[in-house]
């Protein structure tokens, strides 16, 4: 499979998450998000150099994939995306901080490595937070949650146009691909064969772009995008919020690395 078309399997598997059943789908989505941002900025506000308090926060990505039946190993494949950009910003850390912490077994462990091992926990669980959210809710349902924010409607509308047509630009690209595979006899893409593809997905998708517009334009567009659907929030909806934002900041304010190596609490 190429890369386009596996690209676009991938958003295809995702729309296929979100439109489960469960009972974290059925959750309003403003609800999901308030609580996945407090989640981001909590793990975000420890120390450069925590790492045993970052851990407890597992339990909610994890609980709410369980529940709304997100495959363990889709997660996983997620966060190895972004490893190599992560590894590449932690690397600089330990070449630059070299201050000896601790001893592991004959080794000496340096703030730097503490500090990327940090970094690597806490975008584990960032990642795992918002592709969670994604899947159990959708792009639409979340933009209507942006909206229903104050994001700015200009922003929303890109949002929803952007994704839309990611699907559109990606069948294209895979149809390239394709046809250079049928004529090119088994020769490798060239990086000049490459760059006039792209031209050519470019020329193409300006074409489309320009015909997509003067067709809104044509059906009364005025810079909304009306759904059917309406947000509406129920007293369940405010529990399980309540509820989870109740446990998050519980495990911010309790040092959970002390307790687990038997100092209490700070």
């Amino acid at each position: 499979m190429n890369t386009p078309a596996a690209a676009l399997a991938e958003l295809g598997r995702l729309d296929r998450l979100a439109a489960g059943t469960s009972g974290i789908h059925t959750l309003d989505p403003r609800g999901k998000l308030l609580v996945t941002l407090a989640f981001i900025v909590l793990v975000l506000s420890y120390p450069p150099r925590e790492i045993g308090a970052l851990l407890p926060f597992a339990v909610f990505p994890l609980a709410l994939a369980a529940a709304g039946g997100v495959p363990v190993r889709y997660l996983v494949t997620r966060v190895l995306w972004t490893l190599p950009l992560v590894l590449f910003l932690g690397a600089s850390n330990i070449w630059f901080d070299r201050m000896p912490v601790a001893t592991l077994g004959g080794m000496t462990v340096t703030a730097g490595m503490v500090t990327c091992a940090s970094l690597l926990v806490r975008v584990a669980l960032t990642v795992t937070a918002a592709t969670v959210l994604l899947a159990t809710t959708g792009v639409s349902p979340l933009a209507r949650a942006l909206a229903a924010c104050g994001v700015p409607r200009v922003m929303v509308v890109q949002l929803m146009l952007v994704y839309r047509y990611l699907f559109v630009v990606l069948e294209q690209l895979a149809q390239l691909r394709g046809a250079f595979a049928l004529r090119s006899a088994g020769r490798p893409l060239t990086l000049r064969v490459a760059g006039h593809l792209l031209a050519r997905l470019l020329l193409r998708s300006m074409d489309r772009a320009a015909r997509v517009h003067y067709a809104m334009r044509c059906r009364g567009f005025d810079g909304t995008i009306r759904l059917a659907r309406t947000l509406r929030w129920t007293l369940r909806d405010t529990a399980v919020t309540g509820a989870w934002l109740a446990v998050l900041l519980t495990l911010r304010v309790t040092a959970w690395d002390r307790l687990l190596a038997g100092g209490g609490m700070a």
